[in-house]
Parts: structure tokens; sequence; C-alpha cells
């Protein structure tokens, strides 16, 4: 049978046994709670890890599109090149016609006071009623008749300069 001696060792060995079983047990434990962080933690980064590579292929996505309208626009600009040409010709053209208007404008102006001085220093040609008579009679048709025909065929060659004054 059993000693008091032997069954304080049995108690000894199975406390120890029954003590490393629990402190076992807690280990465990512990280790399911790493593993479940662990766990947690894998699917946050996986879950940024998806989200970074969406941003990726959205970024890709833009940077295309975004080289898409510089090559749009270096296009339409190449095609202002010329435009821009044509308008600075065409301006150019205007200024001159601009200047030519001036000077024949200034011209006008200069004949017009030229006119202006001769009607106002001039003699007085005639200053009688106007009738076919009396123009008859001013541009050379004399005899003191009113010859309408006369008159209008002394007109039409005064304008026409057939008869010089």
């Amino acid at each position: 049978m059993l000693t008091g001696f032997s069954t304080l060792l049995l108690t000894i060995i199975a406390g120890t046994f029954g003590f490393s079983l629990l402190k076992q047990s807690e280990l465990k434990k512990e280790a399911e709670k790493d593993v479940r962080k662990i766990n947690n933690f894998a699917s946050k980064v996986t879950k940024l890890h998806n989200t970074v590579q969406k941003n990726v292929e959205l970024t890709t996505n833009y940077v295309k599109a975004a080289e898409k309208l510089v090559n749009q626009v270096a296009e339409k600009t190449s095609k202002l090149d010329p435009l821009i040409e044509k308008v600075e010709k065409k301006g150019k053209e205007a200024a001159e016609s601009v200047s030519e208007i001036r000077q024949i404008r200034e011209e006008i102006e200069r004949a017009n006071e030229s006119l202006g001085t001769l009607s106002a220093s001039g003699p007085t040609v005639y200053s009688g009623p106007l009738t076919a008579g009396s123009l008859s009679d001013y541009l050379g048709g004399g005899g003191g008749g009113a010859n309408v025909e006369s008159a209008q065929g002394t007109i039409n060659d005064y304008l026409s300069g057939r008869k010089n004054r």
C-alpha cells in the first residue's frame, strides 16, 4: 500500500501535471487570441492591399485620360498656329487698309478745305434766278430766249466735256 510519503509524492506529481495542463490550456487560449488578432490584422492588410490596387488602377486610368487630353490639346494647338498666322496677316492687311483709308480721308478733307476756300474767295459766277433761259445765257447759248432744248443740249455738252467754257 501506499505510504504517506508516496501519496504525497503522487499528489505532488499529479498536481504538477494538473498545473502544467492548466498552464497549457491558458497558453492555448492566449495563442488562439493571438491567432485571431493575426487573422484580423491579415484581413485588414488584405483589404488595404485591395484598396491600394484599385487606387493604382484608377490612377493609371486617370494618367491615360490625362495623356489623351494632352495629346488632344497639342493637336488643337498645332491647328491654331496656322490660324494665328492668318489672323496676324489679316490684321496687318487691315492695319494697312486703315492707313490707306485715313490717307484718303485726309485727301478728301484737304480737297473739301480747298473747295471751301475756293468757293468762299472765288468770284460769283451767277447769282440770278435759275431758269432755262438764264442757264442757257450763262453757258453761252446767248440770245436771251428761253430755248429749253438748246439749254438742255448745252448742259449735256458741258457735262460730257464736249464744250469747254
